[in-house]
């Protein structure tokens, strides 16, 4: 079995799978979900049960064995002492950085995966059953397929506007921050320059804030029906979208990735986080990237 720590919201418990989901398939074996950091965590929950996907759920006493802890002072005296070899990891695979990593992709069966593999490199070579796999279980709401209707039939834009926890949360604030509305203007003005008549259908978790603030010379409706226990409605809508213009978060990557339009254009922002990363395994080629602040 490959096992995959799940931490975080939609978007990356979907880097996370589909990392898994690849090396399951490599290693012709089984798939495990580690969901306990949700015990602690007050914002965010399991949602890949939104998804036609399949995987084993598994209970903490069967997953706390595996995590690498760093060995206590008494137990290194201990080793020290008796001459013990340090405790084995090997089998526990943590992140190193970023960047994507080829030598993911070469583990045997039976590790434990921990951290965000944010590279569609991951997973590239299934790209196709990624997308069959993440067809949403529920069929979207009235109000959900209306605008899915007004999406088919124009030269529709999707772009994201990421607040909360980014703006609430001081300590998340400092890692990621937002992107500035120079951004999105400038966006769209590219957008403007090289697609005819678009529209712009506008996503975020805080749309009495885009009400307010971001207004644009283009046809322009503003997402707010499916509320933030639907995230999966919007990412769909988001993939309907001819081209989009995404955030610094995994959740409109993913609606921009799940756009199977050929022509589409995606344009994503320079700055991933406020401490600059390389972003040149995070964004796959084509996207076309802009300069945020």
């Amino acid at each position: 079995m490959i096992i995959v720590n799940l931490e975080g919201g939609i978007g990356n418990q979907l880097f996370q799978y589909a990392v898994g989901r690849h090396l399951s398939i490599l290693n012709n074996t089984s798939l495990g979900f580690d969901i306990t950091s949700f015990e602690s965590d007050q914002l965010r929950s399991y949602l890949l049960s939104k998804f036609n996907i399949e995987g084993i759920l598994l209970r903490r006493d069967e997953v706390d064995h595996l995590r690498m802890r760093p060995p206590s002072f008494p137990e290194r005296v201990f080793r020290r002492f008796f001459r013990l070899p340090p405790r084995s990891t090997s089998t526990h695979i943590k992140e190193k950085n970023r960047d994507f990593d080829p030598n993911i992709l070469k583990l045997g069966d039976g590790v434990y995966l921990e951290g965000y593999w944010q590279s569609a490199s991951y997973f590239s070579d299934v790209a196709g059953q990624i997308r069959d796999d993440l067809e949403l279980r529920n069929i979207l709401s009235e109000d959900a397929e209306r605008i899915a209707g007004r999406i088919k039939s124009t030269v529709s834009v999707s772009l994201h506007i990421r607040r909360g926890d980014y703006v609430s949360d001081a300590v998340v604030n400092k890692k990621h921050g937002t992107c500035s509305l120079d951004y999105y203007h400038r966006c769209v003005k590219r957008m403007g320059n090289w697609v005819t008549s678009p529209s712009y259908f506008v996503f975020s978790d805080d749309p009495d804030w885009v009400r307010s603030n971001f207004k644009l010379d283009y046809p322009m409706e503003i997402v707010d029906c499916n509320g933030l226990d639907n995230p999966e409605f919007d990412l769909k809508l988001m993939s309907l979208c001819k081209n989009n213009i995404i955030a610094n978060s995994s959740f409109s990557w993913w609606g921009a990735w799940l756009n199977s339009n050929p022509d589409k254009l995606v344009m994503a922002p320079s700055r991933w986080l406020r401490i600059r990363r390389s972003t040149k395994d995070l964004f796959p080629e084509g996207w076309v990237i802009i300069e945020s602040d």
